[in-house]
């Protein structure tokens, strides 16, 4: 069992209820065309490092605690089943307070790496202007979307009426959610670290590589 410090980091939990794996919950959250992939792929890949050096500093115990946290989190998310909130309750009950903080520290680098795989994928769209196509079609893509004055052009140019757009931006459903951008200020340290961390992201998707250079640029990635 993992340890903080001294004593247990888990209380009265020995198996953990069925969840969807990082793969399943960043793919259901992240509904996007192959051209979007990119920040699936990126964001997988920290949360796999994360979820790894927890298990090697802390024990399996504590990095399948926070695996588990996240596959319910994005099950509820995705289905708003009272059952899926109450099993995600159940399991952060279970932890006693080093393991409650250990987990909210993990799931608070999850969404920091989040933002980090994001900015790998707004430089890419950045250079991926120049491939719109100028059809709706590119609404369907983070990589080719156009501004929101481009995308009402677009849809009066197919025939829709400004009173259309009205009334279907009118039906749409607004609800609050805990966002992935934190406020609060970040050290320089880590500001930098995770530019370093965006830069091998880059790296590592625009070198053509061997599976050796691929898996030493993964490396330095988790060594950050």
């Amino acid at each position: 069992m993992g340890t903080l410090g001294e004593g247990p980091v888990l209380t009265r939990i020995h198996t953990f209820p069925e969840h969807l794996s990082v793969h399943e919950a960043l793919e259901r959250v992240n509904e996007r065309v192959a051209d979007d992939d990119i920040i699936v792929e990126d964001e997988e890949l920290l949360a796999n490092s994360l979820l790894s050096i927890l298990r090697e500093l802390e024990g399996d115990d504590i990095a399948e605690a926070v695996e588990t946290v996240y596959g319910l989190s994005a099950q509820y998310n995705r289905s708003s089943d009272p059952a899926d909130l109450e099993r995600l309750q159940a399991v952060i009950a279970s932890l006693d307070p080093a393991a409650s903080i250990l987990c909210a520290s993990a799931l608070s680098h999850m969404l920091t790496f989040h933002n980090v795989a994001e900015g790998v994928q707004m430089a890419y769209r950045q250079r991926k202007v120049s491939e719109r196509h100028g059809a709706i079609e590119d609404e369907g893509s983070a990589l080719t979307e156009s501004s929101i004055t481009e995308t009402f052009e677009k849809l009066r140019a197919q025939g829709l009426t400004v009173d259309d757009i009205y009334q279907a931006l009118c039906r749409q459903r607004v609800d609050i959610v805990l966002t992935a951008h934190p406020t609060q200020s970040i050290r320089r340290s880590l500001l930098q670290k995770h530019a370093r961390i965006r830069h091998l992201l880059v790296k590592r998707r625009e070198e053509k590589m061997s599976p050796e250079r691929k898996e030493e640029l993964e490396e330095a990635i988790r060594s950050e």
